[in-house]
C-alpha cells in the first residue's frame, strides 16, 4: 500500500469552469451542468501523476483534454497498463464511489485539463439528482465490462503471437480510424503495449517486425493500418 499524498494540482483556477463532456455516449447536458457548479479545474503537466495506487480517494477527475494513461504495479513490481482515458472521461470513480482508495495510478500522458469533484460534494449531487445517479452507474459498468473482457484475454491461454494480434485489432477497432476501418493512429511504445498484453518491450518489437514482413500490417506516418485483417482475425481461430 503507498502512502497517502496530499492531492497534486499542478495548476488551478479561482473560477470553476462549465465544460461539455465529450465522451462515447454522452452524459446529459444537464448532468454535465451539474457536475461542473462543483467542479474545480485543474492542470496538470505530462508525466504528472492525478492521483496515485493505493492513495486515499478524495473525488473524481472529469477529463477535459489530453489523454491519461491508467496503470498498477503487480505483486513482482510489475508495470501493468490498465488502459488510457480521452476527454470526456471520468477517472477515480470506483474508489470515489466506494470509499476505497484509488485502484490505480493516473498518468498525464501530455498537459491535460481536468476538473476535480470533491466526493462529498458528488454524493451529495446522486443523492438528489436520480439521473446523475443513474449515468454515473452506468459509466461505471461499462468501466466494469471493460475490465472483465480484459481480464478473459488475459486469462485465456493464448501465445504471444495471439496476444499481440488481439491487441491489435481491439486497438484499431476501438481509436477513431483515420484512413480507412483498418487504420488507426498508435501511440503506444513497443514497450507500453507490452504493458498491456503481459509481453516484454522486446518480444513486441519483434512480433511486430515478423506482422510487417508477412504484410499483415503496415505503417503510414503515424498510422498502423492492418493489410490483412482477414489473416489476423483467422490466425486467432475466429
Amino acid at each position: 500500500m503507498l502512502a497517502a499524498r496530499p492531492l497534486e494540482i499542478v495548476e488551478s483556477c479561482h473560477e470553476r469552469a462549465d465544460r461539455p463532456l465529450r465522451r462515447k455516449g454522452d452524459i446529459c447536458s444537464e448532468v454535465a451542468s451539474r457536475l461542473a457548479a462543483f467542479t474545480i479545474p485543474v492542470y496538470h503537466a505530462k508525466r504528472a501523476s492525478l492521483f496515485a495506487e493505493g492513495e486515499p480517494s478524495r473525488g473524481i477527475f472529469i477529463l477535459y483534454s489530453g489523454r491519461v494513461k491508467l496503470s498498477t504495479t503487480s505483486a513482482e513490481g510489475k508495470c501493468a497498463i490498465l488502459g488510457f482515458t480521452d476527454p470526456g472521461e471520468i477517472l477515480g470513480l470506483a474508489g470515489t464511489l466506494s470509499g476505497q482508495p484509488y485502484e490505480a495510478r493516473a498518468e498525464a500522458l501530455q498537459p491535460t485539463q481536468a476538473g476535480f469533484v470533491e466526493r462529498e460534494n458528488l454524493v451529495h449531487l446522486m443523492r438528489h439528482h436520480g439521473e446523475l445517479a443513474l449515468q454515473l452507474a452506468m459509466q461505471l459498468g461499462e468501466s466494469y465490462c471493460s475490465a472483465v473482457a480484459r481480464g478473459r484475454v488475459m486469462g485465456q491461454t493464448r501465445t504471444a503471437s495471439e496476444k499481440l494480434t488481439t491487441f491489435l485489432l481491439d486497438w484499431c477497432k476501438s481509436n477513431f480510424p483515420f484512413h480507412d476501418e483498418a487504420g488507426a493512429r498508435l501511440t503506444l511504445t513497443h514497450e507500453e503495449i507490452g504493458q498491456m498484453i503481459g509481453l516484454s518491450r522486446e518480444t513486441v518489437t519483434r512480433l511486430l517486425s515478423e506482422f510487417r514482413k508477412k504484410r499483415l500490417i503496415r505503417w503510414a506516418g503515424g498510422d498502423l493500418v492492418l493489410t490483412d485483417r482477414g489473416a489476423l482475425q483467422s490466425s486467432l481461430g475466429s
